[in-house]
């Protein structure tokens, strides 16, 4: 038998994949994907941020366990104005804020942004919409629905305030106004 008559036939057990079809990525190739994802562009996948919005970039404090990581938006982005719900909307102004967001590791997390308020042809200038917090909130929407499931599961405010490292008193806030 040639070779090639002898791979095309052959079949791995329970895997219906011929010898000849491409192999699995090897160790090394997983670890070159890996490393060809900067560390950018790792945080906006595990966050889910999404365009016009990028991490510009992040800084670890080792020393006190804080990593900060600083977003931004593409020049020209439009913006859903935080009022009316109405996209579209063209970036007025900027201020920086920061949401706290869940642990990375073991390390707070904190995310650091321009905070647009958007011409709304509608409402004026208005405080757009960012899609990882809620208006007017200082924490990401995952660590309120984190903080909301634990509640809901009969863990104290004051057990979930010391895991996170927040004072007791925001997180009640917190459960209050999103409960309506």
């Amino acid at each position: 038998l040639t070779r090639a008559a002898w791979i095309a036939p052959v079949r791995f057990a329970g895997r219906g994949r011929s010898l000849s079809s491409p192999a699995p990525l090897t160790c090394e190739a997983k670890m070159q994907r890996m490393n060809d994802m900067n560390d950018n562009t790792f945080l906006e996948r595990t966050l889910g941020i999404a365009r016009p919005w990028y991490v510009e970039s992040t800084e670890l404090d080792l020393g006190s366990g804080v990593l900060t990581v600083t977003l931004n938006f593409e020049r020209g982005a439009t913006f859903t104005c935080g009022i009316c719900a109405r996209s579209g909307c063209k970036a007025y102004d900027t201020i920086w804020r920061g949401w706290r967001h869940l642990d990375f590791f073991e390390y707070n997390t904190r995310l650091e942004a321009p905070s647009p308020r958007a011409m709304c042809p509608r409402c004026g200038v208005r405080q757009a919409l960012v899609p990882w917090a809620r208006p007017r909130s200082r924490f990401t929407r995952a660590l309120e629905d984190f903080v909301q499931t634990m509640a809901d599961d009969g863990v104290p405010v004051l057990s979930v305030a010391r895991y996170l490292g927040e004072h007791d008193t925001r997180l009640g806030y917190m459960l209050r106004v999103s409960m309506g």
